[in-house]
């Protein structure tokens, strides 16, 4: 338990840097009344990107533990490969799935226009591969290297790099934005054309293997799911916009405070789907006693860092001497010990349930559990602000 509380504290510890993601988008907070579009489209960005990074992360820890994939820079195993082309491929359907359901979504409620069609397609899609393409190769040599030295990537893997993730994805989605405020949003376009072009090319040669189609397969229904969840959030932020405006740490707090949410799933959930895939144990009985012991174990690991985001936050936005930091504070423990009790079950729920169905849990739990938690972010972080006023 003292090995996985240290180990998580560390890997979580890395999400903190996720206020900077936060704070890079609240530079755009002056158009946040005008073009509402950019709220509804921040937080289901940062779902895709969890959920994505959580498949990735969560398959190359099993595979490393496994065998399955070698500490290798170079000459690794088929399925290493196939991994990563298949990730592409995911990232460009769930996000132009993700973008049309958005749009729809958020036009049925006046966030959106019809003439914004092209922008909920196209932004997300720029956003969102060139986020894979940058972090894909952040998070093999984060995998290999921890294996290498010792730890377990189900622990350390995805709260590292999620951090680097949120700051990558803030800041490709900063200068999309820019672009399309310049007029130049046939550039995003482009790209978008261009990524359908590589995605047809790794179906065409892929197709046939088995492992590609089931990557692809398992995690598109799991991945844009899990993103409708995320375009629910974004259709929340854009209702708050007021408020945001009014207080900016929110936002400059709200990325980092998805990530150590997220973290916290992604790490329970890796943990037992690994479990699961050793056979550690064939008693329910004994694998919820684990559970329940991994659970706290992340927990009080994650309750120091949420004690910390509502200060970071109110630091970045200069509002500490506003004396805003208490109220921060006070959200972000709210949110973590509310967001702690669901998201620790829905992980063994669905890593359980999954598992006896015979699919690949590492498919399914942590993209639902980290899109989970991106909504559970937004519902607890604004149910607080109207209860602690």
């Amino acid at each position: 338990m003292l090995s996985t509380t240290t180990q998580s504290l560390l890997a979580l510890t890395f999400n903190l840097g996720s206020v900077f993601a936060g704070g890079i988008v609240s530079f755009l907070s002056y158009g946040f009344i005008e073009s509402p579009w950019i709220l509804a489209l921040f937080p289901p960005v940062l779902t895709i990107r969890g959920d994505i990074g959580g498949i990735l992360s969560g398959k190359l820890g099993t595979m490393l533990n496994t065998g399955r994939a070698r500490a290798s820079f170079t000459g690794n195993t088929k399925e290493f490969y196939l991994l990563l082309k298949s990730i592409f491929v995911l990232a460009f359907l769930d996000t132009l799935g993700m973008g049309f359901f958005s749009f729809f979504l958020n036009l049925s409620i006046g966030h959106a226009r019809v003439d914004h069609l092209l922008i909920y397609l196209f932004l997300p899609t720029f956003v969102c591969l060139a986020s894979v393409a940058l972090a894909m190769p952040i998070t093999v040599v984060v995998a290999i290297l921890s294996f290498r030295r010792g730890f377990d990537p189900d622990i350390v893997v995805y709260p590292a790099v999620s951090m680097m993730n949120d700051i990558i994805v803030a800041s490709i989605f900063f200068i999309a934005v820019k672009v399309i405020e310049r007029g130049l949003l046939s550039l995003l376009a482009l790209f978008s054309l261009l990524s359908s072009v590589l995605v047809l090319g790794f179906c065409k040669i892929h197709i046939t293997e088995s492992f590609f189609r089931k990557t692809i397969l398992e995690g598109v229904s799991s991945v844009f799911a899990s993103s409708l969840l995320g375009s629910f959030s974004g259709s929340v932020l854009a209702r708050f916009r007021l408020k945001i405006e009014a207080l900016p740490g929110l936002i400059a707090v709200y990325p980092a405070m998805m990530s150590v949410l997220g973290g916290m799933g992604s790490i329970i959930g890796s943990i037992t789907t690994t479990k699961l895939a050793i056979g550690l144990s064939s008693s329910i009985k004994q694998r919820i006693q684990l559970f329940v012991m991994d659970a706290v174990a992340v927990e009080i690991s994650a309750f120091v860092l949420f004690s910390l985001l509502g200060f970071l936050g109110a630091s970045f936005s200069g509002e500490l001497v506003r004396g805003t930091a208490f109220t921060l504070i006070k959200l972000s423990l709210f949110t973590n010990l509310i967001g702690f009790l669901a998201i620790s079950l829905l992980s063994f729920i669905v890593a359980e349930g999954t598992f006896k169905r015979g699919w690949d849990p590492d498919n399914f739990v942590v993209p639902m559990v980290t899109s989970s938690a991106d909504l559970m972010t937004t519902l607890f972080l604004f149910l607080g602000v109207y209860l602690l006023k």
